[in-house]
């Protein structure tokens, strides 16, 4: 019987006092957003960058000439999530963070996609829109995105840092 009392005590005890919400420990903001700095893919794809090291990679590999490369990330803080719509026919898409939020799944990241108006007037040229969010207070959660793509939600697990 002091067993159980002893599980209630502690159980007590990890619940007992103010704590913060876990929304207010995560913070999204938006680094970038462009129109060619995704991948020709038709799918959306999206990539949890965790250090600077593969910050570099990734610009060279995806981003290059479309993001400055001093757009300021900081890893010693968080990350950089890089959302990428996939290949659309014409101009005038672009991805937009809508919510963030903290659920018991991890944390959750809506996005929006702006379309042209039906009837504009747009280049003929294949896009591929891509979003990129500096990400704080998250790096031991899984990370869903969702939102009205096809091929969504994704869910990126929890990456190691190899650099702070």
């Amino acid at each position: 019987m002091p067993g159980v009392v002893l599980i209630v005590a502690l159980s007590g005890c990890v619940t007992a006092g103010p704590t913060a919400p876990p929304e207010r420990l995560v913070s999204a903001e938006t680094l970038a957003a462009n129109a060619y700095c995704g991948t020709h893919e038709p799918q959306p794809d999206a990539r949890r960058i965790v250090s600077r090291d593969a910050w570099l990679e990734h610009y060279d590999a995806v981003l290059q000439p479309h993001i400055p490369l001093d757009q300021q990330a900081d890893f010693k803080q968080g990350e950089v999530l890089w959302i990428a719509a996939g290949r659309r026919p014409t101009a005038g898409y672009q991805l937009l963070l809508d919510q963030v939020s903290v659920e018991p799944e991890g944390l959750v990241i809506q996005i929006k996609e702006q379309r042209p108006r039906q009837g504009a007037m747009v280049a003929q040229v294949i896009t591929s829109p891509c979003l990129l969010l500096q990400i704080r207070g998250a790096r031991q959660l899984p990370i869903e995105i969702r939102g009205a793509l096809p091929g969504l939600p994704l869910v990126l697990a929890p990456q190691p840092s190899t650099d702070q």
